[in-house]
């Protein structure tokens, strides 16, 4: 398996949705009215692969350009010319022999799916240049919060429209990506996923992220409250649990993405377990462009208590990734290391300003959901491929 560097661009701040849980929302009705020109950087962009071209070529296979937002179907000259600009210079990298001919190149832009017209325009600029694209939408579901429900059913009906589009292009992928906040149900979001997959070409996982910007201190909440919460979250994962056995069974993978990847497999063709926690890695294989300014990761844009102040983030992704483990490793507790949970979503960056730790170090809610499903997850491992 090849080794994947997750190069992250920011295109702009504007948006044209006002989701209530988004950390960006300040930065967004700022932009709204003050950004006038694009915000992307070419210049720095190319400057930091031509420094970070070799150490690129001998420690990863593949990298993933993503382009982020605000929205960035609202930059469309600026992501035409971006997209232009990259692939010449990849292209350029590999004749000269800094760069593996094998060496692969997947742009991803992360959408709210609601500029459906711009959406197809971009997959036919990606498809012209025969370049690989995934587009990844972010859907709450048709009740969700983050809008009225008229918006949540049209871009509900603008994914399955992309998702026909794209099904005879093997270089278009279609993923969605959802946020849930933790007194939404995690199963009664699961099912429309499970129903939205009986329609779509596109194979799509339900792998939530739990909304974590505005968690509050564990200390905030009374022990009734969090038993509580303990005891749903504990009973949606026991539905979902029961569900995907079936639907593995069925189709060889899971639908509820944060089980284990265990469909890996090696030559012989057995099983490669998984026992390694999924984490967040920004810092380590993320390297986040916001016009000149270069952080660990999207979400540290928009701290006060930015990791970047921590350990002066540069354009240097091995002295990055040096920095970062030790920081990290300093931080982390024994109680982490012993932790039930087989997922660990929070985010470092926020951690920081919840809690002045860059681990959660069980001082939020999210730690205890992440450790139930922990549970349900060794339990699914041992009945499916008796590892644990």
């Amino acid at each position: 398996m090849g080794r994947t560097f997750n190069l992250e661009i920011n295109t702009t701040k504007k948006c044209n949705m006002s989701c209530t849980y988004c950390f960006e929302k300040e930065t967004i009705k700022q932009a709204n009215i003050e950004e006038k020109k694009s915000i992307i950087q070419p210049e720095e962009i190319v400057k930091f692969l031509e420094n970070n071209i070799t150490y690129l070529n001998k420690n990863y296979t593949n990298i993933n350009i993503s382009l982020w937002g605000g929205e960035p179907t609202l930059n469309m000259d600026g992501l035409s010319s971006i997209i232009l600009i990259l692939k010449i210079q990849l292209e350029l990298f590999k004749k000269e022999g800094k760069l593996s001919k094998n060496f692969g190149t997947v742009f991803r832009i992360f959408t709210n799916g609601k500029n459906y017209i711009d959406l197809i325009k971009l997959i036919d600029l990606i498809n012209s240049y025969h370049l690989k694209l995934e587009i990844q939408i972010s859907y709450d579901g048709k009740e969700s919060q983050r809008g009225n429900k008229l918006l949540n059913h049209m871009i509900h009906d603008n994914i399955i429209k992309i998702d026909d589009y794209i099904k005879n292009l093997d270089n278009i992928t279609l993923d969605l990506k959802s946020t849930i906040l933790l007194e939404d149900d995690f199963y009664e979001k699961y099912l429309e996923f499970i129903e939205l997959n009986k329609v779509l070409s596109s194979k799509i996982q339900f792998n939530p992220t739990i909304e974590y910007y505005n968690q509050k201190n564990l200390d905030d909440y009374t022990q009734a409250e969090i038993n509580k919460m303990k005891n749903k979250i504990l009973d949606e994962f026991l539905q979902i649990y029961k569900n995907e056995e079936k639907f593995y069974k069925e189709f060889g993978y899971f639908m509820f993405g944060w089980f284990s990847n265990y469909n890996l497999r090696n030559e012989d063709n057995k099983i490669i377990p998984s026992k390694l926690r999924k984490t967040c890695s920004a810092g380590i294989n993320i390297h986040f462009i916001d016009g000149k300014e270069h952080h660990m990761c999207h979400a540290d844009i928009y701290q006060k208590n930015t990791i970047k102040g921590i350990y002066q983030h540069t354009d240097n992704i091995k002295n990055n990734a040096t920095r970062h483990n030790y920081i990290m490793s300093l931080e982390k507790d024994e109680i982490c290391s012993k932790c039930e949970a087989t997922v660990c979503f929070s985010c470092p960056s926020v951690n920081k300003q919840i809690t002045n730790s860059l681990y959660i170090n069980q001082k939020t809610i999210l730690c205890h959901v992440y450790q139930i499903f922990g549970l349900f997850d060794k339990k699914m491992n041992k009945n499916i491929f008796a590892y644990y």
